[in-house]
């Protein structure tokens, strides 16, 4: 995606939408597949430099649609991790402020016991940005 810089994102994200539509029809396997297809999608807009170049709100569209899929399945926050990690240690301050944090608190802004290893992962993350 880096080589392709007339793919705009809408276009790409309208392929993967329609190529990764979860429907009720859908077994309990394919759902799964589909979200871990989303996480791969949105990891590579992120890895790809193409996140750096859309306005906020599409932006805030990336992270909140891996963050929903990565709430989607048990084994699922392991692959979603490494991309908002490199959002967290990528993204200058403002950004982060502006359109990360708020797409995180929600997940994050727990009472200790309610944190899980991948949400303790992020924070920590957080914490040495």
């Amino acid at each position: 995606m880096q080589v392709f810089d007339d793919l705009s994102y809408a276009d790409i994200s309208d392929l993967a939408e329609k190529e990764l539509k979860i429907s009720t029809a859908s077994s309990k396997g394919e759902e799964g597949d589909l979200w871990l297809g989303r996480i791969l999608f949105y990891g590579a807009i992120i890895r790809s430099s193409v996140f750096n170049r859309v306005n906020k709100a599409e932006q805030t569209e990336v992270i909140t649609g891996l963050i929903e899929a990565h709430n989607k399945r048990s084994y699922l926050p392991s692959l979603a991790a490494p991309f908002l990690v490199h959002l967290i240690l990528d993204l200058p301050e403002d950004k982060f402020s502006k359109v990360l944090w708020p797409a995180l608190k929600p997940l994050l802004a727990k009472e200790w016991p309610q944190q899980t290893q991948h949400t303790l992962y992020l924070l920590l993350h957080i914490y040495k940005k």
